[in-house]
Parts: C-alpha cells; sequence; structure tokens
C-alpha cells in the first residue's frame, strides 16, 4: 500500500510505482552530483635517466689570437630527455693554442686547432677550435690621462698614453713618442714624465 504522507512506506518495492516522478527527480539529481566518471590520475612523468649523449653548441669556432668565445654543452638520456643539472668537464687537447674554463669560456692563445672536448658521466663530446693570427689593429685615436696637468717650476707630473682602435678597443705594446709644444715651458721624458721649467 503506498502512503502519501510520513515518513514510512509499508511496501518499499511498490515506491517507484507510487511515485515514479520523485523517484526519477532523486536519480537524475544522484547522477548530476557524483554520479559522473572517476578523474583519472595524472601521469607519472619518469625523472631522466644518466647522461647517454652530449651535444655542443656552437660545433665549431674560428677564433683570431686574443678572442674569447663562449660554449654551451646540454647532457641527454638515452631516450633523448635533457639532464638538467648533469656535471660537465671541460677540456682543450692544445692549450698552446686554446684553454677553456670549467664554464664553457674558451680563449685563443696561439696559432693552429686543436679539440675542445665537454665530458659528463664517461660521455664525451668535442668541437674543433681553429684559431688564426691578431688582425692588425690600427691607431684611431690616443687618449692623454690626466688629460691636463699643472706642474710648478722643478716640479714633475706623470702622463700616460692610451692607444685605441676604430672600435674602441686598447692597443697595448705600442711604443711612445712624447713631445713638448714649448719646451721653455716644460720638459717631457720619453715616457711621458713633465717637469715644469
Amino acid at each position: 500500500m503506498c502512503r502519501s504522507s510520513g515518513t514510512c512506506v509499508e511496501n518499499p518495492v511498490k515506491l517507484s510505482k507510487c511515485f515514479p516522478t520523485v523517484l526519477n527527480a532523486i536519480l537524475l539529481s544522484a547522477c548530476k552530483s557524483g554520479g559522473g566518471a572517476s578523474p583519472q590520475p595524472a601521469p607519472v612523468v619518469q625523472p631522466p635517466g644518466p647522461v647517454a649523449s652530449i651535444s655542443i653548441s656552437p660545433t665549431a669556432l674560428n677564433l683570431r689570437i686574443g678572442d674569447q668565445a663562449g660554449l654551451m654543452a646540454t647532457a641527454r638520456d638515452a631516450s633523448g630527455r635533457t639532464v638538467t643539472g648533469a656535471t660537465i668537464a671541460w677540456s682543450a687537447d692544445a692549450q698552446t693554442v686554446a684553454t677553456v674554463s670549467q664554464s664553457g669560456l674558451v680563449e685563443a692563445i696561439g696559432v693552429g686547432s686543436t679539440p675542445v672536448r665537454a665530458r659528463s658521466n664517461n660521455v664525451e663530446a668535442s668541437i674543433t677550435v681553429a684559431v688564426e693570427p691578431a688582425a692588425a689593429r690600427v691607431v684611431a685615436s690616443v687618449d692623454i690621462e690626466p688629460a691636463t696637468g699643472v706642474v710648478a717650476e722643478g716640479d714633475s707630473i706623470g702622463f700616460r698614453a692610451i692607444a685605441r682602435d676604430a672600435s674602441g678597443h686598447v692597443i697595448t705594446g705600442l711604443g711612445e713618442n712624447w713631445t713638448s709644444g714649448d719646451t721653455s715651458i716644460a720638459f717631457v721624458e720619453p715616457l711621458g714624465r713633465t717637469t715644469g721649467l
């Protein structure tokens, strides 16, 4: 028997016949609130394996004596994934030609070529560094320091000349030739030391 009020039903089996609309509404609400598909677990990301290969960028260097250039090494595992934090040891075979720091900075020392190597976990890669003679540098300007000077009679002051190329780079190893514009006022020595007269 069905009852339209109260909290009990004498025959629960007949509930769907007595209250079909109410039962359908309850089932629909259950589907919307919690009856959907269970959330899928996040995929597990495996960390990279041991270093299996190393690549160096750039793949070759052509420098002139005195030049510097940076290299970058990338370590990868057998699946090609980057191994971050891998320790890289740098070396140059002929250090009379070029040297390399442990940060990958190459400095050209002498004419010739040499392999520069990056090594990690017994895995190694190398590139060739070729070094040519330094380009001739033409003096484009000369600065005098200090730019001005006041010296009393009998006292001296030192000046120095700084030669620069067209790019503003300092050129060292050049000879200097100093002269006084008025030898009755000041005498200048070959290395720029000036004495008041």
